[in-house]
């Protein structure tokens, strides 16, 4: 017959004996914060069979004992009470579940009847994460912290076929002590083996325990060597401010060069957060004299960056934020591997949102970086206004939207601009009995700039206030005809726009910097300004058409094409050379998609010469194979003309094979080549192994990028992650 009794009826005595007597309770945390019993709380017991002794005052419960207070539960074969002793004995099978997701396994317990004091022998712990622990015997000390004798400790999950086989990594102690109140797991005279074998020995060390997740301290230091910089060490230190707020310190110490400092910063607050980097030193670099053009090195010169991030929900209608990235000079970030960037971009920005409203403010610079670009001459923007506003719906289901833009581009000398841009236009969508779909949009814009020591083409100067007005029209058509074909659907969409505007809205009097490089595409064939920004305009009468096939599987397989093509009215070398709207009759776009299937999918974007059909622009991107045997690629080719001659002809291919060799192990292998030149850009090959208790990582790069006191280079990276405990990093880095 199953027994139960409730520790707050009393029965036998029982429930006062589970916690210490009034007026003794000890000066520390309430025992239910620290794995003790709570008199607070109702005490449940239940059991095959209940026995008392009056004589010797001893409960014994048997069979399937189950003790249950709150979320605390304790199961026996076996549990006796002696209550003149204060003892409680619990045998056979013993498994206690503690709130904080713990479970203690052992043979034998023997605790006093608070559960406070103890002694455990042949002790397995399972925490919060899953990790283990085992020991020959064990103690519970004061309800707050329990000590293992012979203990060993790994997150690693055992063998199924040999569970007494050693897991890949394990502490093994001759004292383990984790404190519940402190959280801290701390190890004496302990030992780190993997697959059995110790590998590493120290005499004390510690952890937190798998309920904290973050905490102040030393972090694990990363190890590596350059042929400039020598030998590098780096240990951070990382400080948990407060529960929103935080910083890491990680100095980098040098061989062949004096330290640099570095530290992030992190702080959350109710309405937005900010992030901060920087670091700084007393570093040789090497700089090119202007007049021999040789590289000359200079000592110890003062470097450094900072980057900083802000978001800032100010309200329900407003958000500001910013981004700040500078650096001292060109070639820092690079030699101390910080980041590769060719430019650095800090700008400040407050957005407005309510209704059908958006307006955004911004102040933005950039830092180049690149030998061939003159860093006077790329503007600071301050300000960038933009405002837009959709009505509602009329009768009709038309709608009237209103754009304006307030631009003002300063740099160290001139030239130097200012520009307000307002547009309005009517818009009705609407669609036939026929399925057919109409967008009919009248628009007017008006720009007026005030510029500044600007060139016009004919060498004179471009000075004062000037300004057009640029109306527009433009209705296109859609006809999309869907039929079930070939197990799935097919589509036939063709497409036809007629774009009416003045010609001839360009003047050289007006200057042009947010329209220069230019890339006409299937992307913006259909747009009723191509070009990117708003200081130049499409004048002119012209027709876009294109037509797009696809056809839709049930079973998730898809195939896309699209061809487009454009004819203009006008004979106005409106656009660059190259581009291919040069002429009256453009260049054909397409584009060519497809996923038959779940191991293979492409994208094929092109441009077609007119009149001899020969490739412009050509981009393809691909994926083939399953995760245990994947290829991937990207191919490239730009016509020299087609990015308005500020860039050279590229033409470039790059290709990763990588393979999921077990659920563990995985490996890849990379090239990035430049055809044009027939020169490589890039190698790089892996190795990594992954489970749940240990991360190994193993990579070999080379790099071809000579920039200054940049040079080619082989990187060798090895990182070892040990959950729990951190990791272990080395690289190595040596020049070519």
């Amino acid at each position: 017959m199953r027994h139960l009794l409730l520790a707050s009826t009393c029965v036998i005595g029982l429930a006062g004996g589970w916690a210490p007597p009034a007026g003794a309770q000890p000066a520390e945390p309430p025992p239910d914060r620290i794995g003790g019993i709570d008199s607070d709380r109702p005490l449940l017991l239940q059991s095959d069979t209940l026995e008392y002794d009056d004589a010797a005052d001893v409960v014994t419960a048997t069979g399937n004992v189950e003790v249950v207070q709150g979320e605390r539960v304790l199961k026996a074969r076996r549990i006796v009470y002696a209550r003149r002793t204060g003892v409680v004995t619990a045998e056979g099978e013993i498994v206690l579940m503690e709130p904080s997701g713990e479970v203690l396994f052992a043979d034998r317990v023997e605790l006093t009847d608070d559960l406070r004091e103890g002694v455990i022998e042949q002790i397995r712990v399972r925490l919060a994460d899953d990790s283990r622990f085992a020991a020959v015997s064990g103690r519970h000390v004061g309800g707050r912290s329990t000590e293992l004798r012979k203990a060993v400790y790994s997150p690693c999950d055992l063998c199924e076929e040999d569970p007494t086989r050693a897991p890949l990594w394990q502490l093994k102690a001759q004292k383990v002590v984790h404190d519940k109140v402190t959280k801290d797991i701390e190890y004496e005279d302990v030992f780190l083996e993997m697959w059995g074998v110790p590998v590493l020995y120290t005499p004390y060390f510690t952890h937190p325990d798998p309920t904290v997740e973050r905490r102040s301290g030393f972090l694990t230091p990363t190890f590596g060597s350059d042929s400039d910089l020598g030998f590098m060490y780096q240990q951070p230190y990382h400080w948990a401010i407060a529960p929103n707020e935080d910083l890491t310190f990680a100095p980098i110490f040098l061989s062949k060069e004096n330290p640099v400092a570095f530290a992030e910063y992190r702080r959350l607050f109710e309405f937005g957060q900010i992030e901060v980097e920087g670091s700084f030193g007393f570093i040789d670099q090497k700089e090119v004299n202007p007049r021999t053009g040789a590289l000359e090195e200079r000592q110890d010169r003062f470097r450094g960056h900072i980057r900083a991030e802000g978001d800032f929900a100010i309200d329900e209608n407003w958000r500001a934020g910013f981004d700040l990235y500078r650096t001292t000079d060109d070639t820092y970030l690079r030699n101390l591997d910080f980041d590769n960037e060719g430019s650095l971009r800090s700008e400040a920005f407050a957005e407005y949102f309510e209704g059908r409203s958006y307006g955004i403010v911004t102040a933005s610079t950039v830092q180049e970086l690149r030998s061939d670009v003159d860093n006077d001459a790329t503007p600071t923007v301050l300000p960038n206004t933009t405002y837009s506003f959709v009505s509602g719906t009329g009768a009709w289901g038309d709608f009237w939207t209103f754009d304006a833009n307030a631009l003002a581009l300063h740099r160290s000398g001139t030239p130097e601009s200012r520009r307000l841009s307002v547009q309005g236009g009517w818009h009705l969508p609407f669609t036939t009995g026929g399925g057919h779909l109409f967008d009919l949009s009248l628009t007017a814009r008006g720009d007026i700039y005030s510029v500044d020591g600007y060139t016009r083409s004919d060498g004179s100067d471009s000075e004062g206030v000037t300004g057009r007005i640029y109306p527009q029209a433009m209705l296109s058509w859609r006809y999309p005809l869907v039929r079930p074909a070939f197990e799935g659907t097919v589509l036939v969409e063709p497409t036809v726009a007629l774009v009416a505007a003045p010609d001839d809205l360009n003047p050289d009097r007006i200057p042009n910097e947010d329209s220069l490089n230019f890339e006409f595409d299937d992307t913006n064939l259909f747009s009723p300004n191509r070009f990117p920004g708003l200081d130049r305009v499409e004048g002119g009468q012209r027709v876009d058409y294109g037509v797009k096939t696809a056809w839709f599987g049930s079973d998730g397989a898809r195939a896309e094409v699209f061809l487009g093509q454009s004819l203009r009215a006008s004979d106005k070398k409106v656009f660059p050379s190259g581009s291919g709207l040069r002429d009256e009759l453009s260049d054909v776009v397409g584009r060519v998609e497809a996923a038959p299937t779940d191991w293979f999918d492409v994208l094929y974007r092109f441009r077609l010469d007119t009149d001899d059909l020969s490739l412009r622009r050509s981009e393809v991107g691909f994926g083939v194979g399953t995760p245990e045997l994947r290829l991937t690629g990207d191919y490239v080719l730009l016509d020299a003309p087609a990015t308005t001659g500020l860039f050279r002809q590229r033409e470039q291919v790059q290709a990763t094979l990588s393979s999921q060799l077990t659920q563990n192990w995985y490996v890849y292998g990379s090239h990035r080549r430049d055809l044009d030149a027939d020169d490589p850009l890039e190698y790089r090959f892996g190795i990594s192994y992954a489970d749940e208790c240990f991360i190994f990582d193993a990579s070999y790069s080379r790099t071809y990028n000579t920039d200054r006191e940049v040079n080619d280079g082989d990187k060798i990276l090895f990182r070892l992650v040990f959950r729990n405990l951190g990791e272990v990093q080395t690289s190595e880095r040596f020049g070519g």
